[in-house]
């Protein structure tokens, strides 16, 4: 189980970061390959310090589910990356400061987040967490024109880096590709970098597929071409 970013409209509340987390623990993903162990949290307020220190309070309901230790690391970390993203895309991060955050509780500092994870310090985000390939565009159920553009991140691997579009045929990808090939890394390896493709399809159903090797570490999304 591994971290995945998904991109959903803001509703401008004047408050980007606690929307965010707010949007963590209530929004159904858009993807069915994802999910989130989070309950709905029924209040989320944030702040950020001029040192990126990022606070968030959040309403102890959003800790409801019962989850092992893995589970509820994986959880606090997809809290402290959503909020350090969201708190860098609206511009309130400082240049020279590495993104922490405290994670309050009905406004107390010391909470034993799902009976697992001590958030008395503040927290950093742990490299290990985000998933080795994500596909940034197109996201899953968009619609795109005829010639589409694909975007993503993904880390350097011994193994090749391939790319595989199929038709969706009654709702079920087709066994065969359509369109294949490798994808090219700008990076050492172990390192993230970012790819981009584009390829031109008739109109229809289609399933994206980027994956190391033989199908390894798969990121998928379902798109229509219009």
């Amino acid at each position: 189980v591994q971290l995945y970013r998904e991109f959903l409209p803001s509703k401008n509340t004047g408050d980007p970061i606690g929307e965010a987390v707010m949007t963590m623990t209530t929004a159904t993903p858009s993807d069915d390959d994802y999910f989130t162990p989070w309950a709905p949290a029924s209040k989320v307020t944030a702040s950020i310090s001029s040192k990126n220190v990022i606070t968030v309070d959040i309403s102890s309901d959003a800790f409801k589910p019962s989850l092992d230790a893995g589970m509820a690391h994986r959880a606090v970390q997809q809290l402290v990356y959503t909020a350090t993203a969201a708190a860098a895309n609206a511009g309130l991060t400082t240049a020279g400061y590495n993104a922490s955050v405290a994670v309050l509780v009905d406004g107390k500092a010391g909470y034993l987040a799902f009976g697992h994870e001590d958030l008395e310090r503040d927290l950093e985000r742990d490299r290990t967490m985000p998933a080795p390939i994500w596909i940034i565009s197109p996201q899953e159920g968009d619609g795109t024109e005829t010639s589409v553009a694909v975007t993503g991140s993904a880390v350097k691997r011994d193994e090749p880096l391939f790319w595989s579009v199929e038709r969706v045929v009654n709702g079920r990808p087709d066994t065969s590709a359509l369109k294949s090939g490798e994808l090219r890394l700008e990076a050492v390896a172990g390192e993230t970098a970012m790819f981009d493709i584009q390829i031109d399809l008739e109109p229809g159903e289609y399933n994206l597929r980027v994956f190391h090797g033989e199908g390894e570490n798969e990121d998928s999304k379902r798109f229509t071409v219009y």
